[in-house]
Parts: C-alpha cells; structure tokens; sequence
C-alpha cells in the first residue's frame, strides 16, 4: 500500500500535464500512487498521455464531472492513508511529497495540509492565498 495517492484532475490540460506527471514521477519520495482523471478532454490531452511507470493510472470519466467529482472518483478504492491533489498544470518540486511526509509525522493530529503554490514563471512569488 502506497503512503498516499496523488490525484490529478484534467480538463484539457495540453501538454502541461504531461509536465506534471514527469515532475510527479520524479519525486524524491517514491511511495505513492497517481490517478489521473479525464474529465472528457478535448484537446487530445488524454489520448497522446504517456504514463510514467505503474505508480500511474488513468480514469477516462466519459464526461465532465468538475473538479470535486472528478476528485471523489480519482479517490474511490483509495487504500492509502492519504489523498493528495494536483492540478494539471503544477510543478511539483522534487522533495514536494517527501515534505508533505515530514509534515504529517511532526503533526499527527492534523488532518489536511495545504502546499505554498508559487508563480510558474517566477517561483519567488506566491500563486495567490486562498481561492478568492
């Protein structure tokens, strides 16, 4: 069993997610597994996306769920301790699980942990604080 299950869920995500997975599969912190679910992408963003390795699945929704339903059937069967999600357009940095790791075992009471997100084009500055 995997420590925790990444899930990714695209829209039409290009070639971004393509990025993503590669930053996703190089973690540093290897015990995971990643779901991605299609929610009916049209720009061929499913059909040309080539999985990393078998940490890495694929669930073609059929339709366009949202966010939060594309999510909830990412999680179905989920067996690990916990549930991480990622954009399809995120770069994960490197030690980003392992960090996410250190963080639960120093908070073991703490049930959800959030990740600063940083500009893509400029990583010295914050993506925003919360969804406004």
């Amino acid at each position: 069993m995997a420590w925790v299950r990444v899930i990714i869920v695209n829209y039409n995500g290009g070639d971004l997610i393509g990025r993503t997975l590669s930053a996703l599969a190089a973690q540093t912190m290897a015990d995971f597994e990643a779901v991605i679910v299609d929610n009916a992408s049209t720009d061929g963003s499913a059909d040309n996306l080539t999985l990393p390795d078998d940490r890495f699945r694929l669930i073609c929704a059929g339709a366009n769920l949202g966010f939060a339903a594309g999510n909830n059937l990412g999680a179905r069967g989920c067996t690990a301790p916990w549930i991480a999600t990622l954009n399809p357009d995120a770069r994960p940095r490197p030690d980003w699980l392992d960090q996410l790791c250190r963080a639960s075992e120093r908070h073991a009471g703490v049930g959800v942990f959030g990740s600063t997100q940083l500009l893509g084009d400029d990583g010295r500055l914050i993506d925003g604080f919360g969804d406004v």
